[in-house]
Order: structure tokens, then C-alpha cells, then sequence
């Protein structure tokens, strides 16, 4: 699944972060040869700030964090993209270090845990949670 999509505009297709790579090689290739360099660096700051969102979304997937894990954001065109995204960055940032100290200290507290990882754990929370519902039957 991908992390970040962009649509340009509503019907557009989609572009994903490799392909939102790509267009930024090329970008570059073209910012030495034309004069707008002001605009592409609105863009690769755009883009910067997007897959710093897309690190921590799956840093925070891997250590088992919930939180943003049907994150969608919408920026209407008069906000300014690139601070709404460092702001998410920074929020999501915190939430990491926060799963990270409370998976730590978890593991400290019950030792048994120490044998699963945590992608391991999190099956089995889902499995738990089912089985607590009634959802599974065997």
C-alpha cells in the first residue's frame, strides 16, 4: 500500500512518492535550464516535508502505533502546505518516541512479550480482539 498519494486535482490520478521522485529528478534537470527556480523550490520543499510524513507514518506502522494508521490530509490551495506538513511531522514525531518509550517499558514490565516482535504482537492483538467479540469461531 502506498504511504502518500498526491492528486493534483479532484479525477487526476494519483502520484505516489517514487513517482513523486522521479518528477523530481527530472525537475532538477529542468531547474538548470529554466529561470523559475522559485516555484520547483516550493516544490522539493513540498515534497521534503511529504516524505518525512511518509517515514514517520511507517515508523510508527512498524513499532505498532494505530494512531495514524488511516491518516488522510487534505490541504485546501491557500494553506501553506509545507508548514502544515512539518507541523504533522513534528505531532507524529512525538507520537513515536512516545510508542517507542511505552513498547519499552511494556517489554520491561512483562518479559514474555520479549520473545515476539512487535509486528507478532500486533497479529495477536487483532486475533484477541476477535476472538473477544465473537468474530472468530473455531
Amino acid at each position: 500500500a502506498d504511504v502518500v498519494r498526491v492528486y493534483i486535482d479532484p479525477g487526476s490520478k494519483f502520484m505516489t512518492v517514487d513517482e513523486l521522485m522521479d518528477l523530481e529528478s527530472k525537475l532538477i534537470l529542468i531547474q538548470r535550464k529554466e529561470d523559475n527556480s522559485a516555484d520547483l523550490e516550493q516544490f522539493f520543499d513540498t515534497l521534503r516535508a511529504a516524505r518525512c510524513v511518509a517515514d514517520l507514518l511507517l515508523a510508527l506502522r512498524q513499532v505498532g502505533s494505530t494512531q495514524y494508521a488511516k491518516c488522510s490530509v487534505v490541504f485546501p490551495c491557500n494553506v501553506n502546505v509545507v508548514a502544515a506538513l512539518q507541523r504533522l511531522a513534528k505531532d507524529m514525531g512525538c507520537k513515536l518516541e512516545e510508542s517507542k518509550t511505552e513498547i519499552e517499558t511494556c517489554r520491561q514490565q512483562f518479559y514474555c512479550v520479549n520473545y515476539y516482535t512487535t509486528r507478532q504482537l500486533l497479529m495477536l492483538r487483532k486475533e484477541f480482539g476477535m476472538i473477544r467479540s465473537g468474530a472468530a469461531h473455531s
